[in-house]
């Protein structure tokens, strides 16, 4: 009886240690992905799922995020478009259809993608742990950004070995959206005339009139 208790008590420090250390990983990850790089590039899968859990939407591409606040996000598939955002600039170019619109107000106020493009170290002091799990070899973190009152949000990571693999969040439409990272770059040298959206409206305005 008593060799049994014993080992009920191990499984239960087991178990703790266990829980502890997927906390203290997830930790370190979410800190060198959020707050550690300067400048993040990668492919891309997106997926949009709606309620009842059925695929709405896929698209891919490639990312640019150079901090502060400035990203390209160019979908290749389906139908090209690009996207950027430059301060509190942002520009949708079409480029099948050759046509753009310009928003000049701030489409992350409450988006996931706000904290990929932070250079706030005191990030991590804004963000709370809604729980923290490890399933078929992706540790996932669920977390709440939390800013002002009305500049709160909910997202989630998923990371696979040492390296950001998913990131699960709301769309503008308060749809499910997931990301699938591929060949993740830290830090890598970014040309910022990439996130330069007058350049961006000269070439096109060059091309229009030749």
């Amino acid at each position: 009886m008593l060799i049994k208790k014993n080992l009920i008590i191990l499984m239960i420090f087991a178990s703790i240690n266990l829980q502890a250390d997927i906390i203290e990983r997830s930790e370190v990850l979410v800190k060198k992905y959020l707050t550690s790089p300067d400048t993040l590039m990668s492919n891309f899968k997106q997926t949009i799922i709606d309620e009842q859990g059925e695929v709405i939407d896929e698209m891919s591409g490639s990312i640019m995020i150079q901090k502060p606040n400035k990203f390209r996000w160019h979908y290749k598939k389906p139908y090209e478009q690009i996207f950027i955002r430059n301060e509190k600039r942002f520009i949708s170019y079409d480029i099948d259809l050759n046509s753009y619109f310009i928003r000049d107000f701030d489409i992350l106020k409450s988006n996931a993608l706000k904290v990929l493009l932070s250079n706030d170290q005191k990030l991590s002091l804004k963000i709370k742990y809604l729980d923290v799990y490890e399933k078929n070899g992706i540790l996932w973190a669920h977390l709440l950004y939390y800013g002002q009152s009305n500049d709160s949000f909910k997202f989630t990571l998923g990371f696979q070995g040492n390296a950001l693999s998913k990131m699960l969040m709301k769309d503008s439409l308060g749809q499910n959206m997931v990301i699938d990272f591929k060949d993740l770059i830290l830090n890598p040298d970014i040309n910022s005339t990439l996130f330069d959206i007058d350049r961006l409206i000269e070439s096109l305005s060059y091309n229009s009139s030749s």
